[in-house]
């Protein structure tokens, strides 16, 4: 048999799909560990590659898969969407703990590269994060990586009331004025967002 070039966990790095199938088809595992216990699932979390986790699973890729500091993809991640998919879809322990007894929210706190990224995985925990630099506003960093379509799902009401779609209709009237409405319009989507998101954890807590 031929040798496939490069092996899985490079193409996995570089979102190189069409080898990362190659490897599969051939009857290598996404789960299959490097000399580091890195797997591609890692690798593919790591940059970011959503398309290529979705194969990776598809094809028996475990998103609670561990390396050899016990940590799983969700620890590597550096994008929120990424950590949505391992959570949302792919069934990720959010409070996993790696060998030292860490949760991925705290590991990404303490590289301190990911704020709203650390702020997000805390939101799956009772733990509340050490760093003072963590945004401040942890419900609206969080609602803003959620379409109004998935908060509508999530909370089981539309994004915007009535009352919200007549202050918005008002706001953008005053444009045609030459009014500056980009605060205004900024402060109501805010409230929309920030109550979207306690509706969102109250689901999440039944």
């Amino acid at each position: 048999m031929a040798t496939i070039s490069p092996n899985i966990w490079i193409a996995a790095s570089d979102g190189n799909a069409e080898i990362v199938l190659k490897h599969l088809q051939n009857g290598v595992s996404p789960n299959q560990p490097d000399e580091n216990g890195y797997t591609a699932m890692h690798a593919a979390a790591s940059y970011g590659h959503r398309d290529l986790l979705e194969i990776l699973v598809e094809h028996g890729g475990d998103a609670n898969v561990n390396d050899q500091d016990g940590e799983t993809p969700l620890f590597v991640c550096e994008k929120i969407e990424v950590a949505q998919d391992l959570i949302e879809k792919y069934k990720a322990d959010a409070c996993a703990k790696n060998n030292d007894g860490l949760i991925a929210a705290q590991v990404v706190e303490e590289n301190g590269e990911f704020p709203e990224l650390a702020s997000y995985l805390y939101t799956f925990s009772d733990l509340e994060p050490n760093n003072g630099n963590m945004p401040k506003d942890t419900k609206l960093e969080y609602a803003q990586y959620l379409s109004p379509q998935e908060m509508d799902e999530a909370a089981g009401q539309p994004l915007l009331d009535q009352n919200r779609k007549a202050e918005i209709d008002r706001i953008l009237a005053l444009r045609e004025s030459g009014v500056n409405i980009d605060d205004q319009l900024r402060e109501v989507l805010q409230g929309a967002f920030s109550e979207h998101f306690e509706r969102n954890v109250r689901s999440r807590e039944q």
